[in-house]
């Protein structure tokens, strides 16, 4: 398929990274969300607007983790580096959406990830944000196993879309723990998967619980309802990838 750098509108996948290191396994679950819910898939790179201000600083540098030496930084230095990462990106995305005949296009942003502009989503889309650093997960299941953190929007539709977004997960052992569920664990579990496990954490514990979600959970869902107040700025901190859904 031939990439549309534009970035198109409607129902789509759409799945973000910044300039830090990208997850391959993301890329994957990505696309196999757009083949099966038949979307398009868009990539936005985030070029980090803080990392551009502090290269244009006179006495910045940085450390080459190849030789532990400093050098000299300064912004065409970082707009090439974010041009070598925003090829790997669309390589990767490209490789993977070609194969499963997922339409796919890319697009570069400059801003943080934490003022991503939902306003141009549409109500349909399903973002995904890979996480901003990486970290090892040494708490999280391995294996078959997959666990989510649902911070809940409430209602039969954000239900219907849950259960799409665990469709590519067939054949794992799928863990959804709800954080201040708005319906009732039966009523939950009707629009799920068959044997997805639902566990419930109540409200006063999720500040706490999302400081360390890379350590237990694969993804993190949250209603674009639910995306106002403190929420922006303890999701920016996460550390695994976060699904923002309609």
């Amino acid at each position: 398929m031939v990439e549309d750098t534009r970035a198109p509108a409607g129902e789509r996948v759409v799945i973000t990274i910044d300039s830090a290191a990208f997850s391959e396994s993301t890329i994957d679950y990505a696309v196999r969300v757009a083949a099966l819910l038949k979307r398009p898939l868009h990539g936005v790179f985030l070029e980090d607007i803080d990392l551009l201000s502090c290269a244009a600083l006179p006495f910045a540098t940085e450390i080459c983790l190849q030789t532990g030496q400093p050098r000299a930084l300064d912004s065409g230095i970082l707009q090439s580096a974010f041009g070598d990462a925003l090829l790997r990106f669309r390589e990767s995305l490209a490789r993977r959406a070609e194969r499963e005949a997922v339409q796919w296009t890319v697009s570069s942003v400059r801003g943080r990830r934490r003022d991503f502009p939902l306003a141009d989503l549409s109500q349909a889309d399903y973002c995904i944000f890979e996480p901003a650093h990486s970290h090892p997960r040494v708490g999280r299941a391995a294996g078959k196993v997959k666990r989510l953190l649902v911070i809940d929007g409430s209602g039969e539709a954000f239900y219907r879309v849950l259960g799409g977004l665990l469709q590519p997960l067939a054949g794992s052992e799928i863990h959804v723990t709800l954080a201040e569920p708005g319906v009732e664990s039966a009523e939950a579990a009707a629009w799920l998967p068959a044997g997805t496990h639902l566990h419930a954490l109540p409200g006063e514990l999720l500040a706490a619980t999302l400081s360390r979600a890379e350590d237990v959970f694969d993804f993190v869902v949250v209603s674009r309802q639910r995306w106002a107040g403190e929420l922006p700025a303890l999701l920016a901190q996460l550390h695994c990838p976060l699904i923002l859904v309609g």
